[in-house]
């Protein structure tokens, strides 16, 4: 286990989300790959993509339904 105090509330998340698999307990995820054909071209497509919230990283969009 790191000590790193800052890595701790994401370990404390993958905690969680571990338990939730291992109980049994189904996290859904859906996305959806969102493409297009660049205008004025054949070969070429456009792909859909956001930044997440957390990281700001570049995703495709997706999202979860949380078990009952």
């Amino acid at each position: 286990m790191p000590t790193d105090k800052a890595n701790r509330p994401a370990l404390s998340e993958l905690a969680k989300v571990t338990n939730q698999l291992l109980k049994g307990e189904i996290i859904a995820q859906y996305a959806a790959v969102c493409l297009r054909r660049k205008p004025g071209t054949e070969d070429d497509v456009q792909i859909l993509l956001i930044t997440s919230r957390d990281s700001r990283r570049w995703v495709i969009p997706k999202g979860q339904e949380k078990a009952a």
